[in-house]
């Protein structure tokens, strides 16, 4: 009967971690996304600039230089976003 039981004492505590894994898990993934999604907003606000009529050619590339260095820092985030030393957030290559 003993044995039983610390068997289920195991168990239980290592449920237990493993929710507290999981719960900071997701924490790390959330605020990864949340970065991305900020980064998301000011690339619309860029693009919606650009279209405005009237820019110079000077102004549209700034404007551009300043949407890939956000494209940038979203490939950043989504390398170094870990948890025990694996990516939580998938790379995936797109173009724009």
């Amino acid at each position: 009967m003993r044995t039983n039981r610390t068997a289920e004492i195991g168990a239980i505590v290592s449920a237990t971690s493993n929710i507290r894994d999981g719960a900071t898990m997701l924490q790390i993934a959330d605020e990864g996304l949340e970065d991305i999604g900020d980064k998301l907003d000011e690339m619309k606000s860029l693009a919606v600039t650009a279209k405005a009529t009237g820019l110079s050619d000077r102004d549209r590339a700034l404007l551009n230089r300043n949407f890939a260095a956000l494209r940038a820092e979203i490939d950043d985030i989504a390398q170094t976003t870990e948890f025990k030393g694996e990516r939580l957030l998938a790379v995936v290559k797109w173009s724009i």
